[in-house]
């Protein structure tokens, strides 16, 4: 991931007309575990990079393609 992938996941979920909330819940349903939606916007934003946030980061952008998969 590199330093545009949070800007990338933000810019993609407004075309979709979704929110990072959106995306919170989807990832907590696929087994994620993030505690709150703050740490979503952490790594997002690119405040805390570790190899969970990377990890976090790369299901995202997945998911965010099936979703734009699913509109077309």
């Amino acid at each position: 991931m590199d330093i545009n992938t949070g800007r990338t996941i933000k810019s993609r979920l407004a075309a979709l007309g979704k929110t990072q909330k959106d995306l919170f819940m989807e990832l907590n349903s696929r087994g994620a575990k993030l505690s709150t939606i703050q740490q979503l916007y952490q790594y997002t934003n690119g405040y805390n990079v570790t190899y969970k946030s990377q990890v976090i980061l790369a299901a995202s952008l997945k998911i965010i393609s099936e979703w734009e998969e699913k509109q077309r």
